[in-house]
């Protein structure tokens, strides 16, 4: 794969990723994330070093969020189902933590204590089925508007490289609009 074609792949978040393809991508990020920051580990903690540990965060999860945008795609739903989930989970959390809160006081949002445990615990299991959800859902076996179905290693990009996500948007409100109405 050529370094256009990869850079496309990471960060553009048009087209479409099937379940093979995803986990074709995705694991070996995860290695190298695991590799890059156990070597920032390894470094004595310098101003420098944290704000190259959060750039390199920042890097992986603006490729996860392109990542699970084109197999949300896949699956012909909008990328902006990540951006619902995430309102919808803090949300989540945060009634939790104020619940525990203004139940049991401050103390058992502590780290360690009851209230902790329970707010990270929703947000772990929510996390954790909302992935499980991304890679076990079957694509949409025909083309959408987001691309034709992906062949090969798994990843498609819409016939006119030109479209922004908002023409895609448009497409795919029309395409709603006309099947409601039929």
């Amino acid at each position: 794969m050529r370094t256009l074609e990869l850079l496309r792949l990471l960060f553009d978040p048009r087209g479409r990723i099937d379940r093979k393809g995803l986990l074709a991508v995705a694991a070996p990020m995860v290695v190298i994330q695991i590799l890059v920051m156990a070597l920032l580990r390894v470094v004595e903690p310098t101003p420098t070093v944290e704000i190259l540990e959060l750039v390199t965060k920042s890097v992986f999860v603006l490729i996860a969020l392109v990542l699970a945008a084109k197999r949300l795609h896949d699956v012909s739903m909008s990328g902006w189902w990540i951006v619902g989930t995430m309102f919808g989970v803090t949300a989540l959390i945060t009634a939790s933590a104020f619940g525990f809160l203004f139940a049991l006081g401050p103390q058992t949002l502590v780290e360690g204590n009851l209230g902790f445990v329970v707010t990270i615990g929703i947000n772990v299991v929510l996390m954790m089925a909302a992935l499980m959800w991304l890679h076990c859902k079957r694509g949409t076996p025909a083309d959408n508007v987001h691309g034709p179905v992906p062949q090969g290693f798994g990843i498609s990009y819409p016939e006119d490289p030109s479209t922004s996500a908002s023409e895609i948007n448009n497409q795919a409100h029309d395409i709603r609009a006309g099947a409601a109405t039929a």
